[in-house]
């Protein structure tokens, strides 16, 4: 083989090997890239049910406090019923 055959196989060599390279990095980045929509749409799939919990912890925390009042009615109404008939 003649100098300039061998300086022409090392060049492609050389190509080659950046192509193959970069085909794996894309390959690789890929995979990062579809990993990291996964995880964001299960982030988000986490913080909607954070946000459900909240509402029904909302809505129970307003029922108590409804229950709350209707019981503090209750008992001035009975207290004031004992006072009357003392």
């Amino acid at each position: 083989m003649q100098d300039f055959e061998i300086e022409w196989l090392e060049k492609a060599n050389e190509h080659i090997s950046g192509i193959i390279f970069r085909s794996r990095a894309q390959e690789e980045l890929k995979l990062l890239f579809e990993e990291s929509v996964a995880s964001q749409e299960k982030q988000k799939e986490s913080e909607e049910q954070l946000r459900q919990n909240l509402e029904e912890i909302r809505a129970t925390q307003e029922e108590m406090e409804l229950r709350e009042q209707h019981y503090l009615q209750k008992i001035k109404e009975l207290e004031e019923k004992l006072e009357n008939k003392n």
